[in-house]
């Protein structure tokens, strides 16, 4: 039996329809109907033991099943960041504050003009690429 070669091109080929077709699944997938109830399920679920303290976790008797909510996400929160900002700058200098934050493009953006700011920001293309399919054809059955 002789071994049929695929050269690279087809196989790459290959390997583009297979992510194509996944992507697709992926993509078409999302409509199934049980995604939408499933998540407006939980939103109910949750909203029924929002009262509940925070720190406890929940365990819901159903019939067949028994649903495990955790205890609460611990988050915390800066309530005056003017306090926050002179006690790192008191703890650390002011260049090594600078030097640690990160300044959103969006503040910069709104305060200072871009001739200003071509002097110290640069801009490339240096981001990741998106993937997506586009189906050139349905997929033909194959017969029995």
């Amino acid at each position: 039996m002789k071994a049929v070669q695929v050269d690279a091109a087809e196989q790459f080929k290959q390997k583009l329809d297979r992510l194509g077709s996944l992507l697709y699944r992926e993509l078409s997938s999302d409509a199934e109907p049980w995604r939408a109830e499933l998540k407006a399920l939980k939103t109910e679920i949750q909203a029924h033991y929002a009262g509940h303290p925070a720190d406890v976790p929940i365990r819901a008797a159903g019939d067949r099943y028994f649903i495990d909510l955790t205890v609460r996400e611990n988050r915390r929160s800066i309530t005056d960041p003017q306090k926050a900002f002179d006690a790192l700058k008191k703890a650390m200098t002011m260049a090594k504050l600078v030097e640690a934050l990160k300044i959103p493009f969006s503040l910069l953006d709104r305060w200072v003009t871009a001739d200003r700011q071509a002097a110290w920001v640069k801009q490339e293309r240096s981001g990741s690429r998106d993937i997506s399919a586009v189906l050139i054809a349905p997929p033909v059955e194959e017969a029995a």
